[in-house]
């Protein structure tokens, strides 16, 4: 009993690590897409197929799981979403993605919506899957956004701050709290930001701030 249970151990890791990633296919979707999406090149399709126990030419559907081998994982910088569907559809598809955890395909979703309304809350949701995929420096190409909004200077403040610029961070930071000043979470920052740098008159008198705020 013991030996068959290493073995269907074994068996579940060996499994496991076969493939780097599973997609919930969209709405949309080829196998040919996810293939350019998550191995860098549509030609591998077929191995893609395979791979899934599929007929290349067989119609994939959304919600239909598509596992990735671990020797083609190789996902390109920016997802590419089907096209020809409405804003509400990419919309749901990017919150769908993050439901997931997948940040690579919700940032591709999250950009297709900002492309087609352009505004602080839309750019926040693309910018903010970016910061989940560690893309620090492409976030910073839209610092000088003429979209503002408190959310914005706080995800400004917080990836600057994970490049080690605390004086950008800070100065994010005090932004956000001056566009929406009951916004509990650029307080939180510059008080854990001034207990480092061993600053308890600041750590305090900014939490204090926040009260005042609150009345």
């Amino acid at each position: 009993m013991k030996k068959i249970s290493v073995f269907f151990l074994i068996f579940f890791l060996a499994v496991s690590l076969a493939f780097s990633a599973i997609h919930v296919v969209e709405k949309g979707e080829t196998l040919s897409l996810i293939a350019l999406n998550y191995t860098g090149s549509a030609s591998n399709l077929k191995k893609l197929a395979e791979f899934n126990g599929l007929n290349p030419n067989t119609p994939i559907y959304a919600g239909m799981k598509i596992a990735i081998p671990d020797n083609l994982y190789k996902p390109i910088k920016k997802y590419i979403v089907p096209a020809g569907f409405s804003f509400e559809t990419y919309f749901k598809s990017a919150e769908m993605a993050v439901g997931e955890g997948d940040y690579f395909k919700a940032s591709g979703y999250y950009y297709k919506v900002f492309r087609m309304k352009e505004n602080a809350v839309t750019l926040f949701n693309y910018l903010l899957a970016l910061f989940h995929r560690g893309f620090y420096n492409e976030i910073l190409r839209y610092e000088k956004s003429s979209y503002k909004s408190a959310k914005l200077f706080y995800l400004f403040g917080l990836t600057n701050e994970k490049l080690d610029r605390i004086d950008k961070a800070e100065y994010y930071y005090k932004m956000s709290i001056k566009f929406a000043p009951t916004y509990f979470l650029p307080y939180r920052a510059l008080n854990i930001i001034y207990k480092k740098e061993n600053r308890p008159d600041k750590a305090k008198e900014i939490l204090v701030k926040f009260k005042k705020a609150l009345e």
